[in-house]
This record gives C-alpha cells, structure tokens and sequence, in this order.
C-alpha cells in the first residue's frame, strides 16, 4: 500500500543540496498545527526519497515555538535518528536557543550557530 504525499506547507521552503534536505519554516509562529504539518510533511518527504540522508532545519525566522512544536521537533530528531539520518537545527534566534537549553534540549538536537557548520554536522553520521 503506497502512502499519499504530503504537500509542502506555503510556509515552508526546501532546497536539497546532494545528500541533505535543508528546509526553512517562513512563519514567524511554530504552533502545534504547524509542528504536525512539518513532521507529516518531512515523514512524506523523506519516504520518497531515501537517498537523502539528513535534515537541516534554519529556524532564523522563527520568533517563537510552542511546547507541541518543539514536541513535533522531538519527533522528527527519533524518526531520522532511527533510520540513520540527522537532524540539524541552526540559525536559532538568541531567546529560542536559550529556550533549548533551558530544557536541555541542547543535548537532544545537533545545533549549529551558523550556517557554514551545518554540513559538517550533517555529514558527521
């Protein structure tokens, strides 16, 4: 049974560049409905196309993120962790990588201060 595709949100841009999916939320909110769209659009996404092998997510326009979304962002870091790819956040605004840490989520997720460590971290693996 073949499963539908989810589309890709309005609010969400991708670019892949070789072997890695860097996807940029464009709202300045990431709210439970959004964190459920994201992590059913990533599942989709990443069941079409198995050879990409990790996820970088910019969250440098994001203001804010609600406790469901970081949830949904907890979700997609096991699902590409169990199947041997990698999530990596970066471009955190000051008060959402506080956030993190303040939740010791900085321990969960591989975050990159800038984007020119992204690759590094993604291919790490």
């Amino acid at each position: 049974m073949t499963s539908n595709p989810t589309s890709q949100p309005d609010w969400l841009t991708e670019e892949v560049k070789g072997t890695h999916l860097y996807v940029q939320p464009t709202a300045k909110t990431l709210n439970e409905a959004e964190g459920r769209s994201l992590t059913e659009y990533l599942r989709s996404r990443l069941d079409d196309d198995s050879s990409l092998t990790g996820v970088a997510l910019d969250l440098s326009k994001v203001e804010l993120i609600t406790s469901p979304a970081i949830g949904a962002l907890i979700v997609i870091h096991k699902r590409l962790n169990g199947s041997n790819r990698t999530l990596v956040l970066f471009n955190l605004s000051g008060m959402l990588a506080e956030a993190l840490a303040f939740l010791k989520l900085d321990n969960v997720f591989t975050i990159c201060p800038a984007a020119k460590d992204v690759e590094k971290a993604l291919s790490a693996r």
